[in-house]
């Protein structure tokens, strides 16, 4: 007997969780908002991924979810984790899985999802016993002001840079766009 579900979600968005080159290795994670700003994140795993067959249904599990009591609860895009490296060991981005969310007050959060980041080139992985992982739901940082001139410089739009670590363009509602880029110096610090 098969079984179909529906999802009533506002946003969805999706990644491989894995930091090389092959973009068919890792977990594939589905993230999914509603419009009570719950993010629920979803494991997927095809029947080609768990044996040998290339055909087979997907399985989905939930591997995490929580609110974000400040979101507009309609637009969030999970990080690349490839795209988190940073270079710098202790940058949560490089540990965790992290995903931007638009908030009602127009800045834009990254927040974490408590999914360590797969990296195969370290031997030792962020979910060891030496590393605490940001919780579900931890702000890691917040990009771009509160001083809104309008309701309509809420986010409504976010997309990752597909070729350049930590650059997000953000669409607003007035239409501008904003683009946000983690760049980080020599040194350590870092500017947005």
């Amino acid at each position: 007997e098969t079984a179909t579900a529906s999802l009533g979600v506002s946003c969805l968005s999706y990644i491989r969780n894995y930091t090389g080159q092959d973009t068919n290795a890792g977990d594939m994670l589905l993230l999914s908002m509603d419009l009570s700003n719950v993010v629920r994140i979803w494991n997927l795993t095809t029947a080609a991924e768990s044996d040998s067959s290339t055909d087979g249904p997907v399985t989905i599990s939930l591997a995490t979810t929580f609110p974000i009591p400040t979101a507009t609860g309609t637009t969030a895009a999970l990080l690349p984790p490839r795209l988190g490296l940073t270079g710098i060991s202790q940058s949560p981005f490089e540990q965790v899985v992290t995903v931007a969310v638009g908030c009602l007050d127009g800045t834009v959060a990254l927040v974490s999802t408590g999914i360590p980041v797969f990296n195969p080139h370290h031997k030792q992985q962020a979910s060891s016993k030496t590393t605490t992982l940001p919780a579900a739901g931890t702000i890691l940082e917040t990009w771009g002001s509160s001083n809104m001139s309008s309701k309509k410089d809420i986010p409504i739009s976010l997309e990752w840079n597909p070729q350049q670590p930590l650059t997000l363009a953000v669409g607003t509602g007035s239409g501008r766009v904003d683009l946000f880029s983690k760049v980080t110096s020599a040194d350590g610090a870092s500017a947005h």
